[in-house]
C-alpha cells in the first residue's frame, strides 16, 4: 500500500521517498543516512509495510533470505544491508538496490516487484517477489550466448568477470548458474547485480 492514495506501486513510492530524503546531495555518507532515516521514517508511520513468511527460509545467501510456494519466490533483504555492488567495497545503498529491481524489470522483463519493508533488530528489509519459475540451472556457456544476446560484452577485472553493455552503460555482474533459471522457453537471469553505471566498469 502506498502512502498516497495513488495508483503507484510499492517500488515507486519507495524510489520517490529515498529521492527525496536525498535531494540533490551528493556525499555518500550523507546519502546513506539520509536513505536510511526515509527507510525508517516508513516503517514507523506503518507506510510500505510487509511480512516475511512465517516459515523458515528456503535458502539463506549473502544477500537475501529467500521462500518459494511454488507460484511467488519472496526475497527479504539481510537486516541492514541491500545488496552488494560490482567493483565497490560497500554493500549497496536502498535506491541501489531499487534500482537493480528496475533494471533487471526493464532489461530482461523480470517482474521483480516491492511488497514493501519490514524491521528487524531495528533494521529495515526490504521485501520483493518474482514469479516462480520451474527449469535448472544453466551452462557457463549458455548464460555466454543467452547475455550477448541482449548486448552485453564479457570483461575481465581484477575484481573478475562481469559483463558489460555500451548501449546504455549497465554493468551485470554474478552472472553465475545459481542465479539463473533455464525454462522450456530459454533462460530467465532472477538475481543478478545491475548497476547503471555512465562509464565501463
Amino acid at each position: 500500500m502506498d502512502d498516497t492514495g495513488s495508483s503507484e506501486t510499492a517500488g515507486e513510492v519507495l524510489t520517490r521517498r529515498l529521492a527525496q530524503a536525498v535531494g540533490s546531495n551528493p556525499r555518500l555518507e550523507d546519502r546513506a543516512a539520509a536513505e536510511e532515516r526515509a527507510l525508517s521514517d516508513l516503517i514507523n508511520c506503518w507506510q510500505l509495510t510487509a511480512n516475511i513468511p512465517s516459515a523458515l527460509p528456503d535458502f539463506i545467501g549473502s544477500e537475501h533470505e529467500v521462500w518459494s510456494d511454488g507460484e511467488w519466490v519472496i526475497k527479504a533483504t539481510l537486516p541492514g544491508t541491500y545488496g552488494r555492488l560490482w567493483g565497490k567495497r560497500r554493500f549497496a545503498l536502498p535506491s541501489e538496490y531499487i534500482e537493480r529491481l528496475s533494471l533487471s524489470n526493464e532489461i530482461f522483463s523480470l517482474q521483480w516487484e516491492v511488497l514493501g519493508l519490514t524491521a528487524e533488530l531495528n533494521r529495515v528489509r526490504i521485501i520483493t517477489r518474482q514469479p516462480f519459475l520451474k527449469g535448472t540451472a544453466p551452462t557457463h556457456n549458455e548464460i555466454g550466448t543467452f547475455m550477448e544476446s541482449f548486448g552485453f560484452l564479457l570483461k575481465n577485472h581484477r575484481f573478475g568477470q562481469y559483463w558489460w553493455r555500451p548501449d546504455d552503460t549497465t554493468i551485470a555482474y554474478d552472472a553465475e548458474p545459481g542465479n539463473f533459471v533455464k525454462t522450456s522457453f530459454g533462460l530467465v537471469p532472477v538475481d543478478l547485480i545491475l548497476q547503471r553505471t555512465g562509464e565501463e566498469g
